[in-house]
């Protein structure tokens, strides 16, 4: 946590929760890529994508679940990754985009990369 009560990803789960999808946006039809190169720097990347928490990870927040400890929320597990357009709509109108609303996205996006990769891989 950064000095505040947030139970925040640490860097090394929001990169894991990331490249899991291809660092692609986890809403279903969108799939926009989030990372890329910078446009001056050849030693920089653009990230454009973010480490969603499905329950908030602090009271107040949208989905918030205060049966899980601070370790249940800042664990990979609570996490979803999107671009930074539905990361805010999916906060902003959480009442539509419920917990296991936002699960069933993430066990899908991993599972059709999944297959992908499973399907390129038998095709070598």
């Amino acid at each position: 946590m950064s000095g505040s009560n947030r139970d925040d990803f640490t860097p090394n789960n929001k990169r894991i929760m990331a490249e899991r999808v291809s660092w692609k946006c986890s809403f279903p039809g969108c799939g926009r890529n989030t990372v890329g190169p910078h446009s001056d720097d050849p030693t920089k990347r653009i990230n454009n994508g973010i480490a969603a928490h499905i329950h908030a990870a602090a009271s107040g927040g949208p989905r918030y679940n205060p049966q899980m400890t601070p370790e249940e929320r800042k664990h990979i597990s609570n996490g979803i990754w999107m671009c930074r357009d539905h990361g805010n709509l999916i906060d902003t109108d959480y009442t539509v985009y419920s917990a296991s609303t936002l699960l069933d996205w993430k066990a899908q996006a991993e599972k059709e990369l999944q297959i992908a990769l499973n399907y390129q891989l038998k095709s070598l």
